[in-house]
């Protein structure tokens, strides 16, 4: 799609791309609380909550829930950026898979990187750059979650990787819900 096709479209989209596969758009289907329910022409899912993806459908494996053990650091008040202190360690139970699914315990600490500019849909934007180290014993596995925080709160573009079979998976916000979380 080009840009002034996506300007054209009446919903809130985001753009994704997962490892290295073509860019695709995602359209918003749905918001219930601060879970956002977005969905692409070939049926996948992807529920995200204050940026963070929670929920996926029609990968090859699945992130079928995520529990937290406190808060998501990401989950500011609307309008608000992250506090950099607030930023600590955090533990959160994912259930990944098709069927019966897997449970393991993730833990994360974060670092705040401080300002960039980002190329945007609509020119450029500065955000603030957040790097989540994620760290899963049971899988003997480590990866690096990114967050770029508009001075509104609102992550508009991410890298994050739930599990080491699904490539890491960048969404950008392309134009924004409504009073979305």
């Amino acid at each position: 799609m080009t840009d002034e096709q996506l300007r054209a479209l009446p919903y809130a989209t985001l753009g994704v791309q997962v490892g290295a596969a073509a860019p695709s758009v995602m359209v918003l289907s749905r918001k219930e609380s601060d879970l956002l329910y977005w969905v692409s022409a070939d049926h996948v899912i992807f529920v995200t909550s204050y940026g963070r993806l929670v929920r996926t459908q029609g990968l090859k494996r699945d992130l079928v829930a995520t529990d937290w053990k406190g808060v998501d650091p990401l989950a500011a008040a609307p309008g608000q950026s992250p506090d950099p202190d607030g930023l600590a360690d955090i533990q959160r139970q994912l259930k990944i898979g098709v069927n019966h699914g897997e449970t393991v315990w993730v833990s994360s600490s974060f670092q705040e990187v401080g300002d960039e500019t980002l190329p945007s849909f609509n020119g450029t934007l500065t955000a603030r750059r957040i790097i989540e180290r994620v760290d899963v014993a049971d899988w003997r596995w480590r990866t690096e979650n990114m967050f770029w925080i508009a001075d509104s709160g609102s992550v508009v573009k991410s890298r994050q990787q739930f599990c080491p079979e699904i490539p890491p998976i960048t969404l950008e916000l392309l134009k924004r819900p409504s009073n979305a979380a």
